[in-house]
C-alpha cells in the first residue's frame, strides 16, 4: 500500500474511478474536466483532454483521507492505461485488435480485510473472441508489479 501511496509507481496511471472507506465512503470520479483550469485548462494538461485525471493528480486527495490513525476499512481504485499506453502495448503484443476496438485497458486495485488484490480487465467497444489483448495487459501488468518491487501472486 506504500508504493501505492507514497511513491509515484502508479502516478502515470490514469484513474477511472475510486472509492475509499473510512468513517464515511468517498468516491471518485476519475473523468478530468478541464474546464475547472480555466479557459486554458485543456492546453495546460494535453494528455489528459477531458479524459481521465492521472494518479499524480488523484493520489494526494487519496492519501489525504488515508492519513490517521486507523487504516482504511476499504479501498477500490480502477486504474487505466492511457490510450497512447494501450496502443503501444498492443501493436508491440502483435494483437489484431485495433486501438479502435478496445475501449480502456484496466488494473482494478481492491483492499478489504487488511488483504490487498490487483485484478485486470480489459473493456471492449464491440465484442471479440481475439484474447490477445487480455493476454498481452495481463503480461505487462504481472511485468510492471514485478519491476516495482510489488510481490504479488497468480489466479487463474
Amino acid at each position: 500500500m506504500r508504493q501505492l501511496l507514497l511513491t509515484e509507481t502508479f502516478d502515470t496511471f490514469q484513474v477511472h474511478d475510486a472509492a475509499i472507506t473510512t468513517f464515511c465512503t468517498f468516491r471518485v470520479d476519475g473523468a478530468f474536466r478541464s474546464s475547472y483550469f480555466g479557459p486554458d485548462g485543456a492546453e495546460q494538461f494535453p494528455d489528459e483532454q477531458d479524459r481521465y485525471a492521472y494518479w499524480e493528480r488523484v493520489r494526494p486527495f487519496f492519501l489525504g483521507l488515508t492519513r490517521g490513525k486507523h487504516t482504511p476499512l476499504k479501498f477500490q481504485i480502477v486504474f487505466r492505461l492511457s490510450d497512447e499506453r494501450a496502443k503501444e502495448l498492443l501493436l508491440s503484443a502483435g494483437s489484431r485488435q485495433t486501438a479502435d476496438l478496445i475501449d480502456s485497458l484496466l488494473l482494478n486495485i481492491r483492499f478489504e480485510d487488511n488483504s490487498l488484490t490487483a485484478v485486470t480487465g480489459v473493456s471492449l467497444k464491440q465484442f471479440s473472441m481475439d484474447r490477445t489483448a487480455e493476454f498481452a495487459w495481463d503480461e505487462a501488468a504481472g511485468r510492471f508489479l514485478k519491476e516495482a518491487g510489488i510481490p504479488f501472486t497468480v489466479n487463474s
